[in-house]
């Protein structure tokens, strides 16, 4: 598959920054998927750029951490340069999505491991304190999907 892609870049002229109608770029929706993979090949190997933000400043570390993708959110800081920290239009950063979304793993990563600003605050004042107080806890979740 990363042979494919590359041939889709690099003989056929597809530009791997082009976002669609969404306002996704081929790397916002690689992450979002836990693909990666496809997120180094077209930051790596392609030329993306693994930071592009959405219109709504969504960014695909955002999207990987919101979607419980924890590999994808190491790969897209530490190999391709993404920042931990860049919040969307309303000042959410990663690690307060991923703790919204009950992503205990990619919440830990981003605090913990990567060194995200766990003071940050949102445009309504919430910080990932306020964010982990409202959370399901993985006990919880695990007791949900019991049920």
């Amino acid at each position: 598959m990363t042979i494919q892609r590359q041939v889709l870049v690099q003989e056929c002229g597809a530009d791997a920054s082009t976002a669609n109608k969404n306002d996704a770029t081929p790397v916002f929706i690689a992450a979002k998927n836990g693909h990666t993979g496809t997120v180094r090949t077209l930051e790596q190997e392609c030329g993306a750029d693994a930071s592009t933000a959405k219109n709504d400043g969504t960014t695909p570390v955002f999207t990987a951490a919101e979607n419980g993708h924890t590999g994808t959110v190491l790969a897209l800081v530490q190999e391709c340069g993404s920042d931990t920290s860049t919040a969307n239009k309303n000042c959410t950063t990663p690690s307060m999505v991923a703790l919204a979304k009950g992503n205990w793993d990619a919440a830990s990563c981003l605090l913990t491991e990567l060194k995200a600003d766990v003071r940050a605050c949102n445009l309504a004042g919430d910080s990932c304190l306020h964010y982990a107080a409202v959370a399901p806890s993985k006990t919880e979740q695990e007791g949900d999907q019991a049920i």
